[in-house]
């Protein structure tokens, strides 16, 4: 853990990107309950196609870093928009899925390069995908 706290504080860049990754899970967490999910996605992802300016590495560890904070139920949703918008800003191309399974439970997971991360495939066993947020877009999956 020490290594962890060392890696995220040796670094002035590293410290602002931490700052700002919970800001944004803190603004959302806000949101969630009040907006339309179209809304939230609006306001979570960078309108702006912009070039690169974060390193994929420090990403990573940020977003395991939150990912690790907290199981709280229903955080799902605002961890994966989160994480989409800051591999989007290291010059990934993130898809976010968002998916059901019966009695009504949903859950939201990140996919880069076509893999699952920040989880293991065990958490979306029977989970059917019905919406995703890809290339800005969220848009119904239809199978």
């Amino acid at each position: 853990m020490w290594r962890r706290v060392f890696f995220i504080f040796s670094q002035p860049h590293r410290i602002v990107l931490v700052m700002a990754v919970m800001g944004w899970h803190g603004l959302l967490s806000l949101l969630r309950p009040f907006i339309k999910l179209e809304r939230l996605v609006s306001i979570a992802v960078p309108q702006k196609l912009q070039p690169p300016h974060l390193r994929l590495d420090d990403v990573m560890v940020m977003l395991h870093w939150l990912n690790a904070l907290g199981a709280k139920r229903g955080d799902c949703l605002v961890k994966a928009l989160v994480g989409y918008r800051f591999l989007y800003l290291a010059g990934e191309t993130p898809v976010m899925v968002i998916g059901m399974k019966p009695p009504g439970q949903g859950h939201a997971w990140l996919e880069n390069n076509g893999r699952l991360i920040l989880q293991h495939p065990s958490r979306i066993d029977g989970f059917i995908p019905i919406l995703k947020l890809d290339q800005h877009r969220l848009e119904p999956i239809h199978k």
